[in-house]
């Protein structure tokens, strides 16, 4: 590629045309940046040559003498949109301050206002201030339930069960509101259909729960299942059944 300053005539050519075949210029409008300032630099590049180079570029003086009143009217329109746009960042900036200022003094005020002893629930509801709760509702029932995801056998007559929430099998967390999982076993027999009738033998606060049978129970099958107790009694529904051997 020649450098701009080389191209005198007869070389003189659209330089800024990356594409051209049979000497025709390729008309496509990819090439004009979008961005201002690539768009700008480009524009006055093109316009300091054309204006110099109108005859060997076989450019004719109304073309070059519209394509520059063109230029003009832009630059126009542009310092313009920029005057306003400085103009709305000080008035935005300007609002936000006074928001902000206006927030300090509400918030003061609205505390002191909160804090009387003399000020009474309606009178903070008129205001539209909160109003402190001094008896709480309980925590709903968690809709969600334990499920056991895995039986480990370490060693012989032992279990340890994991359980995580169905709400989010990859946590090791409880719900809101959960005390502790009930943790529910049956050994032997066909797989309970109602987890509910299953023996309880303890609550787990934590993942995992280790639970060691009796000799007389080695080889047998044992059903596992839990549900969740809330803080103030209630049970969630159970999890599904989960089977695994008694190691001998």
């Amino acid at each position: 590629e020649i450098p701009v300053s080389d191209l005198k005539p007869p070389q003189a050519r659209l330089f800024f045309l990356n594409n051209h075949k049979n000497n025709k210029p390729n008309t496509t409008m990819d090439w004009i940046p979008d961005e201002e300032a690539p768009h700008d630099a480009l524009l006055n590049k093109y316009l300091t040559y054309a204006n110099l180079n109108t005859a060997p570029l076989g450019i004719t003086v109304p073309k070059m003498i519209a394509l520059n009143a063109a230029n003009t009217l832009y630059i126009a329109k542009r310092d313009a949109r920029r005057t306003y746009e400085n103009q709305a960042a000080g008035i935005y900036q300007a609002a936000r301050d006074a928001k902000e200022a206006l927030h300090a003094l509400w918030r003061t005020q609205a505390g002191e206002v909160t804090a009387r002893q003399e000020t009474t629930d309606e009178q903070r509801g008129f205001l539209g201030l909160t109003i402190a709760d001094e008896t709480p509702s309980a925590p709903p029932a968690p809709v969600t339930h334990p499920v056991i995801t895995k039986i480990e056998t370490p060693a012989r007559l032992q279990h340890i069960a994991h359980w995580r929430d169905s709400g989010d099998l990859n946590s090791k967390r409880k719900p809101p509101g959960v005390k502790h999982a009930i943790i529910l076993l049956q050994i032997n027999g066909p797989a309970p259909t109602d987890p509910a009738a299953m023996q309880r033998i303890a609550t787990d606060t934590s993942t995992p729960y280790l639970y060691e049978f009796d000799a007389a129970d080695a080889g047998k099958i044992a059903h596992w299942a839990a549900c969740w107790e809330t803080t103030d009694g209630q049970i969630s529904g159970c999890g599904p059944v989960m089977s695994w051997t008694i190691p001998a």
